[in-house]
């Protein structure tokens, strides 16, 4: 399994392929489940930006450019990505007080934006 995830430069991609689909599994968690943020809700999203980092870390040193050379991963976008994961999952504790009772959209929305900023920084 891992020398094909190398083989299609996927390996490059994992920690965002990750965070894209647990972020998917969050809005759909919070569509069907949870209409509203608690602090259970609050905590999935900061496990999920977690496993994110941990990932993050997992491909720190592996320099790969992916996707013709749209998509190239080094240490310093490594650096930058964890940077990332530790503000939004500081937002998410520190905004705990301010989105319980809200929307779960919060959560999710989050969860995107960071994706996207992830995408924006390996670009």
């Amino acid at each position: 399994m891992m020398a094909m995830l190398v083989d299609l430069r996927l390996f490059t991609l994992l920690p965002e392929l990750y965070l894209a689909v647990s972020a998917m599994m969050v809005l759909m968690y919070g569509v069907y489940r949870q209409p509203r943020v608690n602090q259970e809700f609050l905590w999935l999203g900061t496990v999920v930006l977690a496993l994110t980092a941990a990932l993050v870390l997992w491909t720190y040193g592996h320099t790969a450019v992916a996707m013709n050379g749209m998509f190239a991963a080094g240490a310093f976008t490594s650096f930058i990505k964890l940077l990332l994961m530790a503000a939004g999952a500081m937002t998410l504790l520190l905004s705990s007080g301010w989105a319980i009772g809200k929307p779960f959209e919060f959560v999710a929305l989050l969860l995107f934006s960071l994706l996207g900023m992830m995408l924006m920084i390996s670009a």
